[in-house]
């Protein structure tokens, strides 16, 4: 790994832990509290009309406050090389249809939270969208990452980031992150936080009609 990506690295690391220690000091008055990227909302709304013809993105309109990314749409994601969870060689960006990317690791609550939708997708989309569930492994245990995975029952392909490149290509400094990805490898839509089931179903329905 480059410079760049140990400065990514530590920047991420060192953010972990500050969040460790949010957590210990915000236990103290909920047991419920998250790590996590903004908390998304429960349920999908119908999107707010806007006087003078001022347009609506429907898409913001379902999300929490700074979930939606909207800067990083259009931008182009590299087509990096990665090894899956058995070991076989993937690419990033399949090319072939419409692409989920899931930046996660098996210690993150909010990633674990919203496995089961996106298994659910998977298992309902596979055939229309190429699934990424990119592991954060410089970052995580193998061991434990393997034994959520079989816990679970998760079948959605798993590719490692093994060497930090793509979480410093996507400049993620928190996770979940879930990028929906045209053919070509450029964004369409960037969410940071953990998807709720129903988030999940109105996005697989908009890239794939």
């Amino acid at each position: 790994m480059g410079q760049g990506g140990k400065k990514f690295w530590n920047v991420l690391i060192g953010g972990v832990l500050l969040i460790a220690l949010g957590i210990a000091f915000w236990s103290g008055f909920s047991q419920d509290k998250k790590v996590s990227s903004p908390r998304p909302k429960k349920d999908v709304e119908a999107p707010a009309s806007k006087k003078d013809g001022e347009k609506v993105d429907p898409v913001a309109d379902i999300f929490g406050e700074n979930q939606l990314v909207q800067k990083s749409q259009g931008k182009q994601i590299p087509n990096i090389k990665l090894s899956t969870v058995d070991g076989k060689n993937a690419s990033l960006i399949p090319g072939k249809k419409v692409t989920v990317i899931n930046l996660w690791a098996s210690w993150c609550p909010p990633c674990k939270d919203e496995m089961p939708h996106l298994q659910k997708a998977y298992e309902k989309y596979k055939d229309q969208v190429d699934f990424r569930m990119v592991n954060l492994t410089t970052v995580d245990s193998m061991k434990k990452m393997k034994n959520f995975l079989s816990k679970g029952k998760y079948t959605f392909p798993v590719l490692l980031d093994q060497n930090g490149d793509v979480g410093e290509a996507l400049a993620a400094i928190n996770i979940p992150q879930t990028y929906f990805v045209d053919k070509e490898g450029v964004i369409l839509y960037h969410i940071n936080g953990a998807l709720t089931e129903k988030q999940l179903h109105y996005m697989m329905k908009k890239i794939t009609s």
